[in-house]
């Protein structure tokens, strides 16, 4: 009984117990938590009243001053680009002064002239070339077949000028000059003709050597008949017809002339034709031996080949033979290249 006595005594003093422990969380609410609350009030009104109007008015202010300034930064952005072309502008403007100037300086040298008679001169000048040009047509195959009928060929490294002078040397009878000249201007050129020789001739090359090495030595007797054999076998290689092989149907205009000439054609341009000229005439070194008296030299194949003539072996003739050759290299090369640019 005394022990459920205790229990009733401590249930009923329980609610006090529990009130006087929420009083005291209540104080210590009042104490330090309040407080608290009251400082974070404090701070939200703090940011509700200053911190937010201050950021508000930053961001205005930020806004007038980009309403302000962009009108000027377009301005500098667009005054930085007219100034690239301005710049552009300035640039041809030298351009064009240094397009300009030339002409201006032609106009003054124009001017000077003017009332000279620098003009007719001119004129005058453009006259007489096409009057030496016609007469260097019509003259230089007859002169070229006069040189062949003392045994000389020009090659096509000659001025274009030297027949007309040989020509009037011809016609006033200075043989002796004609032969001197040539004589110098091949020997001068040996290395040079041999060089070309080898180089468009290349299977051919070692004899080549051996003819200008015959020649240098004074082996005259040696260099001549190879140099009549080799003008035959470059026509071969080239055209299939021999230089020396005469053309022997009766029916042709070109009976007892080179078979040559019909493998060459005629389709030439005028001074190719002028510069072929004395192939397709009788000279000494082709011509048969009954007519050889007819020429003022007797340097002839047949004769030399056939051992009928034994006093050939001379510098000068060995310098023809030279001349011959290159001359017939040089019309083969020049007749086959103006025929590949007309096809």
């Amino acid at each position: 009984m005394s022990q459920n006595k205790d229990i009733n005594r401590k249930l009923s003093h329980t609610p006090s117990l529990l009130e006087q422990a929420l009083e005291n969380q209540r104080k210590i609410e009042d104490a330090v938590v309040s407080p608290i609350h009251r400082e974070m009030q404090s701070q939200s009104r703090l940011k509700d009243d200053i911190i937010s109007p201050l950021w508000s008015a930053m961001q205005n202010s930020r806004e007038l001053m980009d309403a302000a300034t962009s009108p000027y930064d377009r301005f500098s952005e667009n005054y930085n680009k007219e100034s690239e072309k301005l710049q552009h502008f300035r640039n041809s403007k030298d351009i064009l002064s240094d397009i300009f100037e030339p002409s201006k300086y032609a106009e003054q040298i124009f001017g000077k002239y003017r009332d000279s008679n620098i003009f007719e001169e001119i004129n005058e000048t453009r006259i007489r070339t096409a009057k030496y040009l016609k007469r260097l047509n019509k003259e230089t195959p007859n002169i070229l077949k006069d040189l062949a009928g003392y045994g000389w060929y020009l090659d096509f490294g000659t001025d274009v000028g030297l027949p007309l002078e040989l020509g009037a040397k011809l016609k006033d009878e200075k043989i002796e000059e004609v032969d001197s000249y040539l004589v110098n201007y091949y020997s001068n050129a040996l290395d040079k003709i041999f060089n070309t020789l080898q180089e468009k001739h290349s299977k051919r090359k070692s004899i080549f050597k051996q003819i200008l090495q015959s020649h240098k030595s004074g082996n005259y007797f040696l260099s001549i008949p190879a140099m009549f054999s080799q003008i035959d076998g470059i026509c071969m290689d080239m055209t299939k017809k021999k230089f020396f092989m005469k053309n022997k149907n009766k029916k042709d205009e070109y009976q007892h002339k080179s078979e040559l000439i019909h493998a060459l054609g005629n389709d030439f341009s005028e001074i190719l034709k002028a510069f072929l000229y004395p192939i397709y005439c009788d000279t000494p070194a082709i011509a048969h031996v009954s007519i050889l008296h007819e020429f003022p030299v007797q340097l002839n194949r047949h004769a030399i080949m056939h051992g009928e003539d034994t006093e050939y072996g001379s510098e000068v003739n060995s310098l023809k033979c030279i001349s011959l050759l290159k001359y017939i290299s040089d019309m083969l090369v020049n007749v086959f290249e103006e025929r590949d640019l007309k096809t």
